[in-house]
């Protein structure tokens, strides 16, 4: 057959090699045509069943089906061509496949039948688009939708710009050496466990105390996030004094009598850990609320020298206070900073009561160095009655401070 249509192409002037490339192309045009029906047809058997997505079935990398719209129509032949069969049945592989007489004389072909050839080929590149799987669709994860009104209010206070001017506001870190000169005042009473009460007594007048105390402290300060601040304080208050009393005093369990030569010592020890959580914060103002733990350790000692007349009395604890601070920036460089803190509190008849005030002035120099003069009161009151032994004493520290602060 394909002999005499080779012979019927020589009588009619076309060449040989130019029709069994038409032929080609029509067997791959059909090819592909059956391959998309086929496929069109398997999902139109059954519309109503949904089709499994790769990531439903687990399948890695599988592709996405086709859609089952029927393939667009074959492009028309070239004038004076033969179309090639829509439906027919397939010919055989003998047909298909070019005789190798015919591979010679296609070899030979002139320069124009080359240039028909090429203008066949768009069809059987659209041909090979159509048939190639589609690549597959990675579906992306929902996204977290929030709900209630705090995710809102926390996303917007992640977006809202803080304050930028360098100040107490925006410090991070920072740390105050300070000059403390103040004025301290001491009453106590200290009951035996036994006996009559003991005999209340001021430790500047009648030990000899100094009432003046000119040391050195710290502080430090740590920024937790945007509105949290930690403050560290420390205060070594060691006083002693000589003095000779003109009256019985019953300090404790030990009676001195009058005309003896006291030497005596009182050290006050207290280290402050405050907590504030800033509810208002701008590049101006900034206040905050929350807690303090004080730890304190007392001792106060008195003894005449060369005799086994000693007297010790000691005690230490924890205490708690709310809290308070703020702080307001004046301009660039200037700003105003207070604190407090207070409790009373009673427990079983015990009284304790803690109260300090910081308030201060600062001048920032240099964006990390700011110097500043301040004021400090603080006063204690601890009253037992139902220990062993039983008193009370009552502490007073207030006067001037000089510091220097350097911030991050």
């Amino acid at each position: 057959m394909i002999l005499a249509s080779l012979a019927e192409s020589r009588g009619s002037g076309r060449s040989a090699g130019s029709v069994m490339r038409r032929w080609w192309i029509g067997a791959v045009c059909l090819a592909a045509s059956a391959s998309l029906h086929a496929q069109g047809s398997v999902q139109q058997t059954n519309p109503e069943t949904p089709t499994a997505s790769p990531a439903q079935t687990g399948a890695p990398n599988a592709p996405l089906p086709l859609s089952a719209t029927p393939p667009p129509a074959a492009a028309a032949p070239a004038p004076g061509t033969e179309p090639p069969a829509a439906n027919g049945p397939a010919e055989s592989s003998s047909e298909a496949a070019p005789s190798p007489a015919a591979q010679s004389q296609e070899g030979s072909l002139p320069s124009g039948d080359a240039g028909a050839s090429s203008s066949n080929a768009p069809a059987g590149a659209r041909a090979n688009e159509l048939s190639a799987p589609a690549a597959p669709v990675t579906q992306a994860p929902p996204a977290s939708i929030p709900v209630g009104n705090a995710p809102r209010q926390r996303a917007r206070r992640a977006a809202r710009p803080g304050p930028s001017t360098p100040s107490p506001i925006t410090d991070h870190f920072a740390l105050r050496a300070i000059y403390f000169l103040g004025d301290v005042s001491t009453h106590a009473q200290f009951n035996p466990a036994t006996g009559p009460a003991g005999t209340p007594f001021s430790a500047e007048q009648i030990l000899g105390l100094s009432n003046r105390t000119s040391q050195a402290q710290a502080e430090l300060m740590f920024r937790l996030e945007q509105r949290g601040r930690l403050r560290l304080n420390f205060l070594d208050l060691r006083r002693s004094g000589d003095a000779k009393i003109s009256a019985p005093l019953q300090y404790g369990s030990q009676l001195f009598n009058a005309g003896s030569v006291l030497q005596s010592e009182v050290d006050w020890r207290q280290t402050d850990f405050t907590y504030t959580y800033s509810f208002l914060r701008t590049d101006r103002f900034e206040l905050g609320l929350g807690a303090a733990v004080h730890l304190i350790q007392a001792e106060a000692t008195a003894q005449v020298p060369n005799t086994p007349q000693r007297a010790v009395y000691s005690e230490a604890g924890p205490f708690v206070t709310i809290a308070a601070d703020g702080t307001v920036r004046i301009d660039r460089h200037w700003s105003l900073n207070a604190r407090g803190q207070y409790l009373k509190l009673t427990i079983n008849n015990n009284n304790g009561e803690l109260a300090i005030y910081h308030a201060d002035i600062q001048y920032r120099w240099r964006d990390n160095f700011a110097i500043g003069l301040g004021y400090e009161r603080e006063h204690v009151d601890v009253d037992l009655l139902h220990t062993n032994p039983s008193g009370y004493v009552q502490l007073n520290i207030n006067g001037p401070e000089l510091f220097a602060r350097l911030s991050f």
